[in-house]
């Protein structure tokens, strides 16, 4: 009897070793050859010495003066066991721990798995906003260095006309107000659908929540020859005109907000 607690006790403690050791090392971290074969050391090592363990308690008995008083111990508790159900007993406390077990472990793959694949497609979609805007500059660029083709001359006396601030003839506008709290929080709710613009006294402003909403501002400002290096893939607040674009994020917005630095 007292054999079977002590086999029961190193069971247990081989297994929480075990778990101990790849949580630490491989669980929602970044897995290495060097990790992989760390734990497989470890955790054969423990059961090597485990069974080693076993070994010696079989032969506890046998000993003279220690398996004396181990038959001594198991008299009242083999009595006392006899008397108890046995599928009762496995049913009560060793199988709600068996199931637990199991399912926490099965839980916690899956749930690394689905945190793995949003990582590789959030760097995916980081991948691909660097490749455009990299490819928008270099077409900016390319343009700047076209020929300039030869012009009339223009008198010294003409006026030179500023750039017309608004120019978005083919955009549905909205009233928003982002200078108020509740203007910023009725734009936010409104962003949950996709892009929207509104005018300001120096140009626009537009704001977004989801991808499509930041995919769409990208074609607006390349369709209109604006740089797009400053859009970022993320929630945001985008005052712009031909000449100046400043992007925020809500929270920084605010923030700003808060403490009167806008």
């Amino acid at each position: 009897m007292i054999e079977w607690i002590l086999y029961f006790i190193l069971a247990m403690t081989a297994i929480i070793i075990m778990q101990s050791t790849y949580n630490s090392l491989l669980y929602r971290q970044k897995k290495s050859a060097l990790k992989v074969i760390l734990v497989v050391i470890i955790d054969g090592v423990t059961l090597v010495l485990s069974l080693a363990t076993a070994y010696g308690i079989s032969r506890l008995e046998h000993l003279q003066k220690v398996g004396l008083i181990i038959r001594i111990i198991n008299v009242p508790f083999a009595s006392f066991f006899n008397y108890l159900p046995k599928w009762a007993l496995f049913i009560w406390f060793v199988l709600p721990l068996l199931i637990a077990w199991v399912f926490f472990l099965f839980k916690g793959g899956i749930v690394y798995q689905a945190i793995k694949r949003k990582f590789i497609e959030f760097n995916k979609n980081q991948a691909l906003a660097k490749k455009e805007t990299k490819e928008h500059k270099n077409k900016v660029q390319n343009s700047q260095t076209k020929p300039k083709l030869e012009t009339q001359s223009i008198p010294s006396n003409a006026k030179k006309m500023p750039p017309k601030m608004h120019f978005l003839d083919d955009v549905q506008l909205h009233h928003l107000e982002p200078k108020t709290f509740a203007g910023v929080k009725k734009m936010a709710m409104m962003a949950k659908n996709g892009l929207i613009v509104g005018k300001t006294k120096n140009g626009y402003v537009a704001c977004y929540r989801t991808g499509q909403g930041y995919k769409d501002l990208k074609k607006l400002f390349s369709k209109n020859s604006i740089d797009i290096s400053m859009l970022k893939p993320q929630s945001s607040i985008v005052f712009f005109n031909h000449d100046k674009v400043k992007a925020q994020s809500f929270k920084n917005y605010i923030r700003k907000m808060k403490e009167g630095t806008l």
